[in-house]
């Protein structure tokens, strides 16, 4: 279901379903990165490591060896359920942390994907 909602804006706009789908698969990609990058860079709060862990999540051997099924691709909401949970385990120190919190909860919530 969530590569159907990813692909959904792109097929209504272009009236291609075929387009929706590549620009979900790339997307796929794009956002398992950014996740994976959020939850390493708030873990050791280095911006370099969670750009080699987001490359690296993004471009896994899994993902490459399932290219075809884009619905085995969608997993940009494991780190980003990771993130939520040691954010939610830890404890937020100020504003800014439970609204950032909050906000990485709304996403999966917002989008009826259970994290």
């Amino acid at each position: 279901m969530p590569h159907a909602l990813l692909a959904l804006p792109f097929s209504l706009a272009s009236g291609n379903p075929i387009l929706g789908y590549n620009l979900a698969l790339i997307l796929s990609f794009v956002l398992s990165g950014f996740a994976c990058y959020l939850l390493v860079r708030r873990m050791t709060r280095n911006a370099w490591a969670g750009l080699a862990a987001g490359i690296v999540f993004s471009f896994n051997a899994y993902k490459m060896s399932n290219l075809a099924q884009v619905q085995l691709l969608t997993l940009q909401w494991l780190p980003l359920a990771c993130s939520i949970w040691t954010g939610l385990s830890t404890g937020a120190q100020n504003v800014e942390q439970k609204q950032a919190t909050g906000q990485e909860l709304n996403l999966p919530v917002a989008l009826c994907v259970p994290p």
